[in-house]
């Protein structure tokens, strides 16, 4: 892969195009969503476009967000869940937009510099293909585990090379997990940004909690090792004392230099 551009050059790209598209899926919880808007303008000085799916939320939610300058909305009839709307989201986004940021509508930025961050350490590396703030591990080799949904970056050229989220299959829930692995198969890594570095706050599960009866997706998540095995991958687990150190060092912060950024 070619050797990864100058960081500062993308960052502040005077080109008038955003370098950065933040994609947010929206059902219902106005009052986050609007926490979560008003830190991204706040916060955001990379060139940057907002671009909000609503999953047919109630009046309030959507009145609100019509009142809104500086995003782009799309008014959904059906609620497309998160795996849909995130797709949706990402083929609207401008084409000049270098990298593809899911967020979700509970969460909010803490920091000026998140964006910059988060790409700092996409550009760290050219086989870095996705970067989040927080990390599901698991004991299967060689990717130990994927990055959280909540605030996942995506390199433009991994969603040219292997697509979309599978919504179908994962509409809720494991769309990350199984993005990764297809992700990894094709070549490219991912890394977390350091808890301590605190970019964002998830403010966890508001929209879901506001989803009245029968949740219309499958509960539960898919078993990360099977997809592994379905994507022609063969999971390395090591023995079981090898698993409870690593597991050990993990809780204790020690990460490899590979997946895990230092603090900033």
């Amino acid at each position: 892969m070619p050797e990864a551009p100058n960081v500062k050059n993308i960052v502040h790209a005077g080109t008038g195009e955003p370098v950065v598209s933040i994609v947010i899926v929206t059902y219902n919880a106005v009052e986050y969503v609007r926490r979560c808007l008003a830190s991204i303008h706040r916060h955001s000085h990379v060139p940057y476009e907002v671009l909000v799916i609503d999953n047919a939320s109630q009046p309030e939610t959507r009145e609100f967000l019509r009142a809104q300058s500086g995003i782009r909305l799309y008014l959904n009839e059906d609620n497309l869940l998160w795996s849909g709307g995130c797709n949706q989201g990402m083929r609207e986004a401008h084409p000049a937009s270098r990298y593809l940021l899911l967020l979700n509508p509970d969460t909010e930025v803490l920091r000026s510099d998140w964006l910059e961050v988060m790409i700092r350490h996409m550009e760290s590396d050219p086989q870095i293909g996705i970067v989040g703030t927080q990390h599901h591990y698991r004991d299967a080799g060689p990717i130990y585990g994927w990055l959280d949904g909540q605030c996942f970056m995506i390199r433009r050229k991994v969603i040219e090379q292997i697509g979309y989220l599978d919504a179908q299959r994962f509409p809720m829930g494991g769309a990350p997990q199984l993005f990764t692995i297809k992700a990894f198969k094709a070549g490219w890594s991912y890394k977390r940004v350091h808890r301590k570095s605190r970019l964002i706050v998830h403010h966890k599960a508001k929209s879901r909690d506001e989803i009245k009866g029968e949740k219309p997706w499958k509960p539960g998540r898919p078993n990360f090792e099977q997809l592994m095995r379905e994507e022609g991958l063969d999971p390395v687990i090591a023995p079981p004392l090898v698993r409870f150190i690593r597991r050990r060092l993990y809780r204790h912060y020690v990460r490899t230099r590979f997946f895990y950024a230092p603090p900033t």
